[in-house]
């Protein structure tokens, strides 16, 4: 699965976030995913299929 992330600096009202970043990890679950991007404050947007491209 693909997570993607909003990276913000606080925890406030997403209304309020001046600078939009986002970041995508494929992990099994969203606790890896989470672990995989430790030390970054996120609020999670979505989850999608990982799949694969035609060759």
């Amino acid at each position: 699965m693909i997570y993607t992330f909003l990276i913000t600096a606080n925890r406030g009202r997403i209304a309020d976030i001046q600078r939009i970043r986002t970041i995508s990890v494929s992990a099994a679950n969203e606790q890896t995913a989470r672990c995989a991007l430790s030390g970054l404050s996120l609020v999670f947007l979505s989850r999608s299929p990982a799949g694969r491209m035609p060759a």
